[in-house]
């Protein structure tokens, strides 16, 4: 009785699409858990390039003494040893649901001085 309710209130198209979901649901499914992992994965891999960040300009985020980044630290960074502490190819930035390719161009457009600034300040 529920489904012949839920059936006559969502329309032709709606139906459609249900029925297609229901036909195919485990590879819909395993395709939204596969990029849930991936991200959750990817935001994992943010974390070890920011702390091979830390490391590589020689900042500690527990001292009680904080420095902050400048340009010219950001200058000595040699970025393709930050790409090699991560781990997948790919990050994702914390609270956003993107997956982006991690590659030098990436670290240095979003690693930038005031962004490490922010995570020191926490």
């Amino acid at each position: 009785m529920i489904n012949a309710f839920i059936r006559s209130s969502i329309g032709s198209l709606g139906r459609a699409i249900m029925d297609f979901y229901i036909e195919n649901s485990l590879i819909i499914n395993a395709i939204i858990l596969l990029y849930a992992f991936l991200v959750f994965f990817g935001h994992r891999n943010y974390y070890l390039a920011l702390d091979a960040i830390m490391k590589e300009a020689g900042m500690d985020l527990e001292s009680k003494k904080k420095k902050r980044f400048s340009q010219s630290a950001l200058e000595k960074i040699e970025w393709g040893n930050i790409k090699k502490s991560t781990r997948l190819p790919f990050v994702s930035i914390p609270k956003k649901w993107g997956l982006f390719l991690c590659d030098e161009k990436f670290l240095k457009k979003e690693f930038t001085a005031e962004k490490l600034n922010i995570f020191i300040d926490r």
